[in-house]
């Protein structure tokens, strides 16, 4: 048999797989026979928790207590494959060689803690996502490069998941929010792109969907976001950290210390010296300086 094809047993687990622990299982041992490789694993990912779970061929599941899976987990944020995966949404197969050159690579987290220990020059992910809202990562790594001819194979598999009851590829499905505030101007634009790709916050590999964000508020080198689910979340980046990040247009700084998205305003109070602020979801409001008042009144202004 050919290391381009798969054998009959492996593609009827493929077809008949009933969750996501069972997708991974089988995807797993397919890429095994289509791809020549030193490293194989399949990770499940909760694509707003971030939860990972790792399959290694030869141990099994390793569960979210093994070193590997935690250092995995804390180096999201960083990995090639995470930040474009992300803002695309979408079922993907990528190679790490082509996102990123060696000498870049090599300066990261991701790659100290887990690529080299394990010897792994190269590695092709191949991204999927089900109907349950899990990522499904099935990686094959070398310890050289891969060519355009290796991919060919890995490329007509991901046309396989594709086909597959389980999955569902579509942004909106798996990225959109549960639901939204309601808003200062009746007419808001749909959400882009840009609002709805996940992020990184920071060097603490938590990733967060600008559509979800109320406010960030700094202090020095740390900034706490508040999210539309009334968490807050403290993490070591500035407000110009943030601003690089964020899509243009829906967020304003208001101030020294404060960015605030648009589109979760529901009320302004313009008062002689200040304004508050209120959003959509039971939080305190947010109460601005006079200057700040003025920039979010102009902001605010129909036709901005």
């Amino acid at each position: 048999m050919s290391r381009h094809s798969l054998k009959i047993d492996t593609l009827d687990r493929i077809v008949t797989a009933s969750n996501e622990r069972e997708l991974a299982e089988s995807a797993l041992m397919a890429v095994k026979e289509l791809v020549v490789g030193a490293y194989y694993s399949a990770l499940t990912c909760d694509l707003k928790s971030l939860r990972t779970e790792l399959l290694h061929p030869e141990e099994g599941w390793l569960g979210s207590s093994h070193p590997l899976v935690q250092n995995i987990q804390r180096t999201h944020a960083q990995h090639p494959f995470v930040q474009n995966f992300f803002p695309q949404a979408q079922s993907a197969i990528y190679c790490r060689s082509h996102l990123l050159s060696d000498r870049e690579w090599q300066r990261t987290e991701a790659y100290n803690e887990v690529d080299r220990p394990l010897g792994i020059r190269d590695m092709v992910g191949i991204y999927h996502t089900t109907a349950a809202g899990q990522l499904l990562i099935v990686t094959v790594g070398r310890s050289r490069q891969f060519r355009a001819a290796d991919l060919e194979p890995v490329r007509k598999f991901q046309q396989l998941l594709k086909a597959l009851p389980i999955s569902r590829t579509t942004a909106d499905s798996l990225l959109h929010a549960p639901g939204h505030a309601a808003h200062l101007q009746d007419a808001q634009p749909p959400l882009g792109a840009d609002e709805r790709r996940l992020i990184p916050a920071g060097h603490s590999g938590f990733l967060v969907e600008p559509a979800q964000i109320l406010c960030i508020t700094a202090d020095g080198n740390f900034s706490t976001i508040t999210t539309v689910d009334r968490r807050k979340i403290k993490v070591r980046q500035t407000l110009e950290g943030w601003l690089a990040v964020l899509p243009a247009g829906a967020f304003l700084q208001t101030d020294r210390a404060t960015i605030i998205n648009l589109r979760q305003v529901r009320q302004v109070d313009f008062g002689g010296h200040c304004a508050t602020v209120c959003f959509g979801v039971p939080v305190p409001t947010l109460t601005l300086g006079r200057n700040a008042a003025l920039r979010i009144k102009q902001a605010l202004r129909p036709g901005q």
